[in-house]
């Protein structure tokens, strides 16, 4: 039983050393084009009234839509 707790505490040391790597992220750190910006905010409008559907009440939260 000790050699099973000791091989289990080394595959957890192991696993937290080794991690996940040091892969790059693939972020894309672009601005926005005012067309990819258009496109952004009309996927945003459809897929609000697909969730709610004719509810004119909703108004835009400061910062939304403006990426």
């Amino acid at each position: 039983m000790k050699t099973l707790r000791e091989k289990i505490l080394l595959v957890c040391l192991l696993a937290s050393v080794w991690g996940c790597g040091s892969r790059p992220q693939g972020l894309n750190t672009q601005p926005l084009t005012e067309e990819q910006k258009a496109a952004v905010r009309a996927e945003d409008a459809a897929i609000d009234e697909e969730e709610s559907p004719g509810n004119r009440t909703r108004k835009m939260t400061k910062g939304a839509g403006t990426r």
